[in-house]
């Protein structure tokens, strides 16, 4: 898996990584366990082909100020070193093109607002995409007497194996056309911009799953945003989508954000300043019944929620954060103060575990397997795995 880096040139900070952390017996030591920089190389922006690296610490070099490395950012490989670069007038300018395309949305958001159901919810199913390492989840309900289509997260090349997925979302949706007879996502509620949880976006734009009609849940405010996501968020935007601010205050029957609540900007950085803990927290409930979405939030992110006992407790399908990672499992409990597994405060029927076994040390981990009683591995699905709410019966396809 670790890659050498040899070619001078900018890339992209995916995210930090560190492997032995991922052990609960050393989870939370700062001084335990080497940590890694995951970058990718934008030398191909238009295909899902690029190049991932994984890079020890010790081979971090950093200014005379101690610039840090940070997640979103770029840095530059010269003379066999890493180097900060945020000043590099290259990546000045992707910035600057990044924020006339944001510019352009905030503008749009000031006058959205999200679309309410509008008969009896009814016939509810969630499908759960195999992507490899990566999220796709979509729910199909009966509004009334139309279907509808939600999408949450959205993701079809696992960089981790370079492999692609995109043909199991397309028999997902074809299977959903023929029995429902509806085509068109009219929610596509994103949990944060990690590569493996939106780079089959464009995709569905281009095969007309996602236009005009589609509401886009996302948090486009997260700074150092790569130009992937500037490209994807063009692509949205060219599209005609409604972009909703999910950290806002929005009254939806169905769909409850639990956090953040308020958006993470250049002066209002996440827990760790981490993308993870960026993550959106989508509780959907229809028909009687609820799924919680948390993205890959970690437990910095976990230790600011204090609703345990009615937004967390009072779930039925609960999809288990950071691909069954031990820094999605643990958090710090409001009432003793000590660290408790989520499986302590989740009393979910149906735990659902999106995510490739190994992709990286600590995937899965072994005591967040435990935890649970009734995990759905979707990558033991050879396409996707659906669990019909009325009767909780999980079949995979």
């Amino acid at each position: 898996m670790i890659k050498r880096v040899s070619r001078k040139g900018l890339y992209y900070v995916h995210s930090k990584y560190s492997f032995k952390a991922q052990n609960y017996e050393t989870y939370g030591n700062p001084n335990e366990g080497e940590e890694y920089l995951i970058l990718f190389s934008d030398k191909s922006l238009y295909g899902h082909s690029f190049s991932v690296y994984f890079v020890p610490s010790r081979l971090y070099n950093y200014y005379e100020d101690d610039t840090e490395f940070t997640e979103g950012s770029y840095v530059l490989f010269e003379n066999g070193k890493l180097l900060n670069a945020d000043n590099d007038d290259t990546v000045k300018q992707w910035g600057m093109e990044l924020e006339e395309i944001r510019s352009r949305i905030v503008h749009q958001e000031l006058y959205a607002q999200p679309e309410s159901c509008s008969g009896t919810v009814s016939d509810v199913s969630s499908y759960h995409v195999n992507v490899g390492h990566g999220n796709c989840s979509i729910i199909v309900f009966k509004d009334g007497s139309h279907f509808k289509m939600w999408m949450v997260d959205c993701s079809a090349y696992d960089f981790t194996q370079s492999r692609h997925y995109y043909q199991n979302i397309k028999n997902c949706l074809r299977d959903i056309k023929k029995q429902y007879g509806v085509t068109t996502i009219s929610k596509l509620l994103v949990t944060h911009l990690h590569f493996d949880h939106y780079n089959a976006i464009n995709k569905l734009v281009e095969k007309g799953f996602i236009n005009s009609d589609t509401e886009v849940w996302m948090n486009i405010k997260y700074p150092k945003h790569g130009r992937r996501i500037a490209k994807m968020l063009e692509c949205l935007c060219d599209a005609h989508v409604r972009f909703i601010d999910p950290t806002t205050s929005i009254k939806s029957d169905h769909i409850l954000v639990l956090y953040p609540t308020i958006a993470f900007d250049e002066s209002n950085h996440p827990p760790k300043n981490k993308i993870n803990n960026s993550s959106i927290m989508y509780r959907i409930t229809l028909g009687g019944k609820s799924i919680l979405f948390p993205g890959d939030i970690e437990t910095d992110g976990w230790n600011k929620i204090d609703c345990c006992k009615y937004c967390l407790k009072d779930v039925n399908y609960y999809c288990i954060s950071h691909h069954g990672s031990i820094n999605g499992h643990m958090m710090r409990c409001r009432r003793t103060k000590k660290s408790m597994p989520l499986s302590e405060c989740i009393s979910s029927k149906i735990q659902i575990l999106m995510g490739r076994d190994t992709a990286y040390s600590g995937i899965y981990n072994e005591q967040v397997l435990n935890d649970f009683d009734n995990i759905k591995l979707v990558e033991n699905a050879k396409t996707y795995i659906r669990i019909d709410w009325s009767t909780d019966a999980v079949t995979q396809y």
